[in-house]
C-alpha cells in the first residue's frame, strides 16, 4: 500500500513539474515530429529516388525533395560523346543565366548535361565516385 501510494505522488508530482498529463500530446508543448517522405520517378536510364520532409515527382523527368532537385539524365546515344567534359565544367562558373541546359559528356561513350544554377555555376548530372 504504501508503494502505490509512492508511485501515485510521485506521478502527481511530475505532472505538476512539467511533465505531460496523460491527455496531452507532445505537439502542444511545442515539441514537433516529423515523418520522412518518400518520392521517385522512372527515367529512361533508371530510377530517382529521394527522401525528405517534403518531396515531389514528374514522371519520366525529375524528383524533388526539402527544394533539391535531381533531373533525369539523357538516354545514351550509343555513338561517341562529342560535347565537352561534365567533370571540368561541374562547379565552373556559367553566364548564360539560371536554368539553361547544356550538353556534356561524362566519359568518350556517356553523355550527360548540366544545368547554370542561380548561383551562376554548372551544376552537371555526374556518377557517383567512390573513395
Amino acid at each position: 500500500m504504501k508503494r502505490s501510494l509512492m508511485l501515485s505522488a510521485m506521478l502527481a508530482g511530475l505532472t505538476a513539474c512539467g511533465g505531460l498529463a496523460a491527455n496531452e500530446s507532445p505537439e502542444e508543448w511545442g515539441q514537433q515530429s516529423e515523418a520522412l517522405v518518400s518520392c521517385s520517378t522512372t527515367c529512361q536510364t533508371g530510377t530517382l529516388s529521394c527522401q525528405g520532409s517534403s518531396c515531389s515527382a514528374v514522371d519520366g523527368s525529375s524528383v524533388q525533395c526539402d527544394g533539391v532537385y535531381q533531373y533525369c539524365p539523357p538516354p545514351p546515344t550509343g555513338g561517341a560523346c562529342t560535347a565537352g567534359s561534365c567533370w571540368s565544367m561541374h562547379g565552373s562558373r556559367c553566364n548564360t543565366g539560371p536554368n539553361v541546359w547544356t550538353d556534356c559528356c561524362v566519359d568518350e561513350q556517356t553523355p550527360s548535361n548540366c544545368i547554370c544554377s542561380y548561383q551562376g555555376t554548372w551544376e552537371c548530372d555526374l556518377p557517383a565516385v567512390s573513395g
